[in-house]
């Protein structure tokens, strides 16, 4: 059995085959109050009628780097990559994934649920990749909603599609990091 500083890592998030984002990097303009909060770097592309990922030319279309830090069989997810670097990722009170200063209890917690639907951590993933399901704890799966005028994928607890989530892991191991300086 690991100890919860063997179970936390580092690493970059994505789904769908695109990084994920917070809506003050994607090219839609979006109202201000509306910066914090997480999607995709996708698109709606009139040729193919759909959704598809684009890639912004930049380091903000590199997606996420958070901190999963463990506490027994679940995650605080804390943003490391410089835009909003210190907060976590957790529900709105309009059940929308974002960047939020911590909260102490009311910080958002997630079980990582593989494809089998069991509650996994860092010791069962054998690669530096992993195909997750994130399940805020005693909640709801977080699902993945196409929100119109303008097109844009949003990430919560509302009704929606299934949506897995892909970490790329760059750091195994990792007790509470203490850098001042974002990932990129």
């Amino acid at each position: 059995m690991s100890t919860n500083t063997e179970k936390s890592f580092i690493a970059r998030i994505s789904a769908g085959n695109a990084p994920a984002i917070f809506v003050d990097q994607h090219p839609i303009q979006f109202p201000k109050h509306s910066d914090h909060i997480l999607t995709t770097a996708h698109a709606y592309s009139e040729i193919a009628e759909s959704m598809v990922p684009y890639d912004g030319g930049n380091d903000d279309a590199q997606g996420i780097v958070a901190y999963f830090r463990c506490y027994g069989d679940y995650y605080n997810i804390q943003i490391r990559s410089a835009q909003h670097f210190g907060y976590f990722i957790s529900k709105g009170r309009d059940g929308l994934l974002g960047a939020y200063f911590p909260a102490g209890g009311d910080t958002t917690s997630y079980n990582l649920v593989d494809s089998s639907g069991r509650y996994v951590t860092l010791d069962q993933f054998t690669g530096n990749r992993a195909d997750i399901r994130l399940k805020a704890r005693n909640d709801a799966f977080i699902k993945r909603k196409l929100r119109t005028d303008p097109n844009i994928y949003l990430y919560g607890d509302a009704p929606g599609e299934s949506v897995t989530f892909t970490l790329d892991i760059l750091e195994r191991n990792v007790d509470y990091p203490t850098s001042t300086q974002p990932y990129s």
